[in-house]
């Protein structure tokens, strides 16, 4: 009997103890949850309608950012807050994202957005970035069944992609005309860019710093405002040059005399880009390549008067420029000093042949001479004067039509000077002094009977 006591009293103790420990396990359940809330947030840029690439430098760029609440426990009075940081800025008159929900169930996607801009020191690469929640859970005290509420914090990282980027190239590049030789006075260079970039490139300008021998044709041409460019889209942009006057000196034998004359040179423009994050600079070369250029060495003609015509006028010409002139052609150009003369018996349509003269090819430092038959003006004064004459050639390697307006000197003597008397023959001479002794005395004759009357 004692025996069996002993026995039911062990297996009480042992009940016990099962009992106590089932009430410790429920309770323990009904206070402390196990598992944590759990959420899960990503970001892109754009809207649900439409998605964008942020890239460095951008501004009121859309963040949209999505969070997922995955459980396992209703949660009250939930604020989250966005923790902005580099390289993400607030926009102009933004807030930081926010949201309240006072019932949040296990499963529910909240989303936040907010107008951002982007540092410009940035890179293109994925940030981390962080939000803020706050939350209440109810729990049960032991062995009271009260439910009193607890407030926890918590923090959740997300990424924020900044993967856009602008690349800008300089193309290509020409120049207007395509080869500019020495003595041209103008230009266009004109410059194509493109953004190999994947974003647009905004608030795009670009201007160009010129060389001594160059500058802008007018006053602002070296600045042009582009705006947006475009990802894979080509520009164009054209500057307008003025190029300036270099010259090299070369001393002639005959006259004798130093003349200036166009130079070859080489020069460098530098081509400067500027925008949101894009400070860019290009060297582009410019090339002015030798060229053809003629000077007056000696001009010849006759004693020509007032009204003379059928005289001729001998032009000596010297090509003193580093390159061949081809086809070359000389024009008297018209003018009210002197025309060309035409014989009245010969076609009008051919006499005005007269005034081209065919060279053909004048190589570097080759001279030449063209002669016209021409009249000169009974209208004009005795003195000096300059008529021009036009040069016309074809300039390799492009062989681009050239022109030079060259003025050549003559004197135009009075009808009555005494080198007028040395064109006529010694019978005509004794003819007119012969007229003019018969009238010197007829006039004394007249003067002597006048007298005698009175």
């Amino acid at each position: 009997m004692r025996k069996e006591t002993n026995i039911f009293m062990l297996l009480l103790v042992i009940s016990l103890i099962i009992v106590g420990l089932s009430f410790l396990s429920i309770g323990k359940a009904e206070t402390t949850p196990i598992l944590k809330p759990s959420f899960v947030a990503y970001s892109y840029w754009g809207t649900n309608e439409s998605h964008m690439l942020a890239y460095p430098g951008g501004s009121f760029l859309p963040l949209t950012i999505t969070i997922t609440y995955l459980g396992p426990y209703t949660l009250y009075n939930v604020t989250i807050n966005s923790t902005i940081s580099y390289p993400l800025i607030l926009s102009k008159g933004e807030t930081t994202p926010s949201l309240y929900i006072p019932v949040l169930n296990p499963g529910t996607t909240l989303k936040l957005f907010g107008l951002f801009n982007i540092s410009y020191n940035s890179e293109d690469k994925i940030y981390n970035q962080t939000l803020n929640i706050k939350y209440t859970l109810f729990e049960t005290i032991p062995q009271t069944n009260k439910t009193i509420p607890i407030i926890k914090y918590m923090t959740l990282n997300y990424s924020v992609p900044i993967l856009g980027y602008v690349n800008l190239k300089l193309a290509g590049f020409k120049t207007t005309p395509s080869v500019i030789y020495a003595g041209d006075t103008a230009a266009v260079l004109t410059v194509y860019l493109v953004n190999e970039g994947n974003v647009i490139a905004s608030n795009v300008s670009a201007y160009i710093v010129t060389p001594p021998q160059l500058s802008p044709l007018y006053p602002g041409s070296n600045t042009i405002n582009i705006g947006y460019l475009p990802p894979g889209t080509p520009i164009n942009i054209s500057f307008p040059l003025e190029i300036k006057n270099v010259t090299s000196s070369i001393r002639l034998l005959q006259p004798y005399e130093t003349v200036q004359i166009p130079a070859p040179f080489n020069a460098m423009v530098i081509l400067a880009v500027k925008g949101n994050n894009i400070d860019e600079y290009f060297d582009i070369p410019v090339d002015v390549k030798p060229s053809s250029y003629f000077v007056v060495s000696n001009v010849y003609h006759n004693t020509f008067t007032q009204g003379e015509s059928n005289t001729y006028i001998t032009v000596s010409l010297i090509n003193l420029g580093n390159s061949v002139a081809k086809f070359t052609t000389v024009t008297l150009l018209p003018n009210p000093i002197i025309t060309p003369y035409v014989s009245s018996s010969i076609n009008p349509l051919i006499g005005a042949e007269t005034i081209n003269y065919t060279v053909g090819d004048v190589p570097s430092g080759g001279a030449f001479n063209v002669s016209f038959v021409i009249s000169a003006s009974s209208g004009i004064s005795p003195g000096n004067y300059n008529i021009p004459i036009a040069i016309t050639w074809y300039q390799p390697p492009t062989m681009t039509p050239m022109h030079q307006i060259i003025e050549v000197p003559i004197t135009i003597s009075s009808s009555f000077s005494l080198n007028s008397l040395g064109k006529l023959n010694s019978f005509t001479i004794l003819y007119v002094i012969a007229a003019i002794v018969i009238i010197i005395l007829v006039v004394m004759a007249i003067i002597g009977l006048r007298r005698r009357k009175h």
